[in-house]
């Protein structure tokens, strides 16, 4: 993952959060109803999830990873009153445990993932045989309008970050050893004010940060892609953005 794009954006991700909450709600839906014996938070930010956790789980220690340590940082500072947690700056592709999990849960973060195979297969490791994964991540669907758009404004320039699709996922988790116990997909709109708020708002959570091979918009062309946002993508309150979520509930096979 990229260490950098976190960090920066550390102390306003959460203003602008409400599509990672709400699949964090949605995701939290379909948490196993016996309490685990400890739980590990993958790629925990600011400590949206983790705070939930901690609420749904109050007797059960968390181990809390996230590679920026800005995140780590400000969730430390935020969640100092939970005591279970246990926060702590790491990769989740090279985690290693002192002991293994009966519940890991990520949510809004794996799709950044430059290796989600090793990922996934690392995890698999660190949980219980017989233990939970609780999984959300975004889709290719999320964030489209603004990606069609700066293709047609500047063609030679890339269309920015991209997100696996749900065929990719579910392939993935299948080929690591997982068994899918529940998945879904949803697509929800977000209205923000204007198209300055709402490129202010991703800028403010990392997601603007754009591949190694694409180069920034200039001004024209910036202003080309307001204007054209606030012409194509309008609606009652101001202008829309589409995040496309999935949703699993795995399971470790009890003889693994």
């Amino acid at each position: 993952m990229n260490h950098n794009r976190f960090s920066n954006a550390a102390s306003t991700y959460d203003q602008h959060a409400a599509p990672q909450l709400e699949l964090i709600n949605a995701l939290l839906e379909k948490a196993p109803p016996i309490s685990p014996h400890r739980i590990l938070d993958v790629g925990a930010g600011t400590g949206l999830l983790t705070e939930q956790l901690a609420t749904r789980y109050p007797t059960t220690p968390i181990d809390a990873i996230d590679l920026a340590k800005e995140m780590i940082e400000q969730s430390q500072t935020r969640l100092n009153h939970l005591r279970q947690i246990n926060w702590i700056q790491a990769d989740a592709e090279t985690y290693t445990p002192q002991q293994s999990y009966t519940l890991i849960a990520s949510s809004a973060a794996l799709h950044w993932s430059t290796n989600l195979p090793a990922t996934l297969q690392n995890l698999y490791n660190s949980l219980h045989p017989g233990g939970h994964f609780l999984l959300g991540l975004m889709l290719r669907g999320t964030l489209w309008e603004l990606r069609e758009l700066r293709r047609r404004i500047a063609p030679t320039k890339g269309i920015g970050l991209t997100l696996p699709t749900e065929n990719h996922i579910t392939e993935q988790i299948q080929t690591t050893g997982f068994d899918i116990i529940y998945s879904a997909t949803a697509e929800r709109r977000h209205i923000y004010p204007n198209t300055r708020d709402f490129l202010q708002a991703i800028h403010e959570q990392g997601v603007t940060t754009l591949p190694q091979n694409d180069r920034p918009l200039n001004r024209s062309e910036l202003t080309a892609l307001i204007h054209a946002y606030e012409t194509n993508h309008a609606t009652a309150g101001g202008i829309y953005a589409t995040y496309e979520t999935a949703r699993y509930l795995l399971k470790k096979p009890e003889a693994a």
